[in-house]
């Protein structure tokens, strides 16, 4: 009986890793289109005669879409079942975000990017809740291993989307939906039905009662969320176009937005050590507190060494990094909390 039921934990086990890696990888490309639209201003705004106003209208579009929606896709998820969106969501979120180089109408391109919106945000609340149940004891380090998938894809987009553009114009940018494309397929060939009736569920009651409890301190969380999710935001959009207008070439303010998202994958790991010693609340608010003059010093320092003040202060207000620290193990907490506040910092 004793080797009967190591053989079932070993397959369980195998089974886990084997959808974790495939979760994981599948955030990777997920999330990478999250960061496909900004690298690809200094290409686009010449292109189709844009304006500051224009482009913050489309990030607005995207970020609504990509946030808020979650909260209902929970929903849904409880109603009709997860894998449907996480098999849809990269592939809707490909298709359409890839679809930016041909589109010469700007309201056809609102529409592009706020569907793509969609496609990025139906992937994670379903994909996050079947990762936090595949193996209960370990399911702090599965998740780490999720979320660095997705600060991985925000990460390596600009790298590969800009020289891409670069060479070949904007007409060669649906090359980009095949990762997306790709994953959906290994998705719906892999990835097991996920019971979110029992694992979202208990996350709504989670959020209702941990905001009735204990007031003051859920509403200090979700406005430092979303504060940092308005900084970081805003230098994410619009940091291809300052890089571009100082004279900096597109491949340069593309790896320069790679170096500030790959920043919040090191932030996250480096701030979950440090507050292990010296407390969370003094690594948040210190966080806050030292990011703001190493964006001034960034602002002054011209050539490649700007880079480095720019990697320093984003792992410090990465947006989702309190939630990270003060809610390590409910990660379906954290993906409700997450378009709430970003709500908040949009409005």
């Amino acid at each position: 009986m004793q080797i009967i039921n190591e053989n079932a934990a070993d397959k369980m086990d195998k089974t886990s890793l084997r959808t974790t890696v495939l979760l994981s990888a599948s955030h990777v490309v997920n999330d990478s289109y999250m960061n496909l639209f900004p690298p690809l201003l200094p290409f686009i705004i010449p292109s189709l005669g844009l304006g500051i106003s224009s482009i913050g209208w489309l990030m607005t579009f995207f970020s609504v879409t990509s946030s808020l929606s979650q909260l209902a896709i929970g929903y849904l998820s409880d109603r009709i079942g997860g894998r449907f969106f996480i098999i849809m969501g990269p592939l809707v979120a490909a298709i359409f975000m890839s679809s930016l180089g041909i589109i010469t109408n700007y309201y056809l391109l609102i529409i592009a990017v706020s569907v793509a919106g969609l496609g990025t945000a139906a992937f994670h609340p379903p994909s996050s809740a079947l990762i936090g149940s595949l193996n209960e004891s370990k399911s702090g380090r599965l998740m780490s291993l999720f979320t660095l998938g997705g600060n991985l894809g925000w990460a390596i987009m600009p790298l590969i989307a800009v020289p891409l553009v670069a060479h070949f114009g904007l007409i060669a940018t649906p090359i980009l939906a095949i990762p997306g494309i790709s994953a959906a397929l290994l998705l719906y060939a892999f990835v097991p039905q996920l019971k979110t009736n029992q694992i979202y569920s208990s996350s709504n009651r989670s959020l209702l009662k941990t905001a009735v409890s204990n007031p003051v301190p859920f509403f200090c969380l979700l406005g430092s969320v979303a504060f940092r999710s308005l900084a970081f935001f805003s230098l994410a959009a619009f940091l291809p176009k300052y890089l571009s207008d100082l004279g900096f070439s597109a491949i340069s303010s593309g790896m320069m937005l790679s170096i500030l998202t790959l920043s919040g994958a090191f932030g996250g790991l480096i701030g979950g050590i440090i507050s292990d010693n010296i407390g969370r609340k003094s690594v948040i608010a210190g966080s806050l507190a030292c990011s703001t003059p190493f964006l001034f010093i960034f602002q002054a320092t011209g050539g490649w060494l700007a880079g480095l003040w720019l990697f320093l202060p984003v792992h410090l207000f990465w947006p989702h990094f309190p939630l990270q620290l003060l809610l390590p193990k409910r990660s379906c907490l954290i993906i409700k909390l997450w378009p709430l506040a970003l709500h908040l910092d949009l409005a």
